[in-house]
């Protein structure tokens, strides 16, 4: 979105709410809305709005209820959001669920309509439909636990995960689901310090509420399909969380060159100009994750040499993480990149043997590798920008220090991980 558009929508936004907010109170919704907070009128406490403008500075932005101006178009049963054209799109900082209503003929799984989820949703979204919290769980408890296969798709970033997600999508067996924000943002609020053991209850409630809605049974279908989901990398931290509460969930961790990702991250970022930057979110997500994770040698101090050795830090963030799973016995399995690359039948073959996916599907698997995994997407662009970025001496010799400090190989050292199923750990 154009900076200057923005900043009118975001101007037009603050005196619509204020607006809103009073007519509200006039026609008694405000005072609806608060008893449905209280608990209250259950089989209505689903609020409905008719979407009349969105807003995003960037198309990448976090998903969040600010990105839509909707007015109240009616109260009604929280199963409303179990209709097939309704997905879920981010949560609030009270808890709430927010909810999108697409049309009917224009499938926002698809990577074809766009390679992220979030992004399909803001710009093919008709409605928004608010749920309370308490509302959100007794309906997640009423569905229960998915009983289809579910596939969830971990990974450092910039990594190949797009693609990745592109060749389950190809078997034609599942929905696949692109960084679904609800997650990211969940998994933003757990890395908030000093949580209360009621806030932490709450917290792994809302995680099993995502899960269950993400994941939520197909209407009008005779064979409910498998869910794959790929999550943005800050959400590797909670992997532990889907292991203890769904335990048939088939995970995967996703990997690539360390000096190939970590020069995509800054491509990207270089890509936007400096408003744009500040609200991009590798930045926001990343500075929210090294800032509750950051090792203490790192605290405090200044890396000058490389414009990289941020991005190779959070990249060493990520990969600990993973390690750490392992090493509790997180049933995880890690996979290269390049091995997919350098032999896609033989990789495509393991990963399904790894999530109990009939060969028979490895064909499409390998075709699907030949699409440009995020076409329509602005990140298509900062790709061949990475290619061509210089590291010198100087700079990498900061990479590596940062990287050894982690415990982790240096940039010209193969990266073999425990865990890894493909090229040197073929299963």
């Amino acid at each position: 979105m154009d900076i200057l558009l923005f900043l009118l929508y975001h101007i037009v936004r603050g005196v619509f709410i204020t607006l809103r907010r009073l007519y509200w109170k006039i026609n008694g919704v405000s005072s609806f809305l608060a008893e449905i907070n209280r608990g209250r009128h259950y089989n209505k406490s689903a609020q409905v709005g008719t979407i009349i403008w969105r807003g995003k500075i960037i198309e990448h932005n976090l998903a969040d209820e600010a990105d839509f101006l909707f007015v109240h178009e009616r109260f009604a049963h929280p199963r409303c959001v179990l209709d097939n054209d309704v997905t879920l799109y981010t949560i609030t900082d009270n808890n709430e669920a927010i909810f999108v209503e697409t049309p009917s003929n224009i499938n926002i799984y698809s990577s074809d309509v766009h390679p992220f989820f979030y992004a399909a949703q803001f710009k093919h979204a008709v409605r928004v439909i608010k749920l309370p919290f308490e509302s959100f769980t007794i309906l997640a408890n009423e569905i229960g636990d998915p009983k289809m296969k579910i596939v969830l798709i971990s990974n450092t970033g910039r990594c190949g995960s797009t693609l990745l997600l592109q060749i389950f999508e190809s078997t034609g067996q599942f929905i696949t689901i692109s960084e679904p924000d609800a997650m990211t943002k969940l998994a933003l609020l757990r890395m908030k310090s000093g949580r209360t053991p009621m806030e932490e209850k709450t917290w792994c409630q809302m995680y099993k509420n995502l899960v269950r809605l993400q994941c939520k049974p197909r209407a009008g279908v005779d064979i409910q399909p498998a869910y794959c989901i790929k999550t943005r990398h800050v959400c590797v931290n909670d992997i532990e969380v889907l292991m203890a509460e769904f335990p048939d969930v088939h995970q995967i961790f996703l990997y690539r060159n360390i000096l190939n990702t970590t020069k995509s991250m800054h491509s990207i970022t270089n890509s936007y100009n400096k408003i744009q930057q500040y609200y991009l979110p590798i930045n926001k997500v990343s500075n929210t994750m090294v800032n509750a994770l950051l090792p203490n040698w790192a605290k405090g101090k200044k890396f000058t040499k490389s414009p990289l050795s941020c991005y190779i830090l959070e990249w060493g963030l990520v990969m600990s993480i993973y390690l750490h799973h392992q090493q509790n016995g997180v049933r995880v399995a890690a996979i290269r990149y390049e091995d997919i690359l350098d032999s896609p039948t033989e990789a495509c073959s393991t990963i399904f043997k790894y999530c109990n996916i009939s060969t028979e599907f490895v064909s499409s698997g390998v075709k699907a590798l030949c699409k440009e995994s995020q076409r329509g997407s602005a990140i298509m662009r900062t790709d061949k920008a990475a290619k061509r970025m210089e590291i010198t001496v100087h700079m990498k010799k900061e990479l590596n220090e940062i990287l050894s400090k982690m415990g982790l190989p240096k940039l010209d050292e193969p990266c073999i991980v425990s865990g890894l199923i493909t090229g040197h750990g073929q299963l």
